[in-house]
């Protein structure tokens, strides 16, 4: 055999796992990139989310395209992406083609595509709902492999405060506080852990403000530019980059825009307010910062390589050593 020979199987079989069964029949396994679901799971207690952070997610998922056949999954809850999400769910996949073979608990992959339901979701075997605009069925086909979608969780069932401190009783026993006492807890429910000030299921710039300064009426506009705790950020980009309006978050959060480089590739990052409806981001292009042009047909938004939490864009095209090439981000209310 020859020595690019020898390479080239070596290579070949890497991507190959072979396993042999009691009764001697073997069976071929290719392993794609697996499917990555994440978000928030939270529980509500008057007009306050509580970001669930301990605990187990049970996660039915059903094979429309192949006789509804259901796989269950299982993730840890834990706190991720700056306290921002509490799970990371990953969904395995192998090859699904002739001669292959599929594991009992992987979810096949094809070039046509596979349509799959969430069917059941419990968290510590309580049911959960869907937070919108996540929707309940998607597709896994080989030609998007390694896709991550967002699905925020919330605890079907009302928190139980005993003390009638605005606090579940949980959170309570998770944070060291008595949930009999209604004097000990601290001022802002949900503390800084689950950092609901920054209401990160609100879907309008309204139904925020409604949620974090329900006394408040001032005109929209107005209370748009305002900045409560004097961070230099003002209401509307605390909004939109999932900030807390009442805490000195602006420079230590990380969620403004900044400078991202990869692989010759310059652009921004920024943490998105992803689920909502109002907002309009817009990547901006530049070559002197005084010229500056709509960068839609010049950025691609691209899967982040740390914080699930991050959005970042980057230009298409690789820079030479000999250019500048500068990025802002406007946001706007559509």
């Amino acid at each position: 055999m020859y020595p690019h020979m020898k390479a080239l199987l070596k290579t070949t079989l890497a991507l190959v796992l072979v396993s042999c069964s009691a009764n001697s029949v073997l069976a071929v396994y290719i392993p794609e990139p697996a499917t990555v679901i994440y978000g928030r799971a939270f529980q509500v207690l008057g007009n306050h989310e509580f970001l669930l952070t301990q605990g187990d997610i049970v996660w039915k998922i059903r094979n429309l395209s192949q006789g509804g056949r259901e796989y269950t999954l299982r993730a840890k809850l834990q706190p991720l992406g700056n306290g921002h999400f509490s799970y990371r769910l990953t969904v395995p996949h192998p090859v699904l083609a002739y001669d292959l073979a599929v594991a009992d608990k992987a979810i096949p992959l094809t070039a046509t595509g596979i349509n799959l339901q969430h069917v059941a979701i419990k968290i510590e075997g309580r049911p959960v709902t869907l937070v919108a605009p996540a929707v309940d069925t998607f597709t896994a086909r080989q030609a998007n492999r390694a896709n991550t979608y967002r699905i925020d969780l919330q605890v079907a069932e009302t928190a139980t405060d005993t003390d009638g401190d605005g606090r579940p009783d949980w959170w309570e026993d998770q944070n060291g506080y008595d949930k009999w006492d209604p004097s000990d807890a601290p001022a802002n429910p949900g503390g800084n852990n689950n950092n609901p000030a920054v209401a990160p299921s609100a879907r309008t710039f309204a139904e925020w403000r409604t949620m974090l300064f329900p006394n408040n009426s001032t005109d929209l506009e107005s209370f748009a530019g305002e900045d409560p705790d004097q961070d230099g950020v003002c209401n509307f980009l605390e909004y939109a980059f999932l900030l807390n309006p009442l805490a000195r978050d602006g420079d230590t959060v990380g969620a403004l825009p900044s400078a991202y480089v990869s692989s010759g590739h310059a652009g921004v990052e920024f943490t998105k307010r992803s689920v909502a409806t109002d907002l309009l981001y817009q990547v901006e292009v530049s070559e002197n910062l005084l010229e500056w042009r709509d960068g839609t047909s010049e950025v691609e938004e691209v899967p982040p390589s740390g914080s699930a939490s991050r959005s970042v864009f980057l230009s298409r095209s690789e820079m030479t050593a000999s250019e500048s090439q500068y990025f802002r981000l406007r946001v706007s209310r559509k």
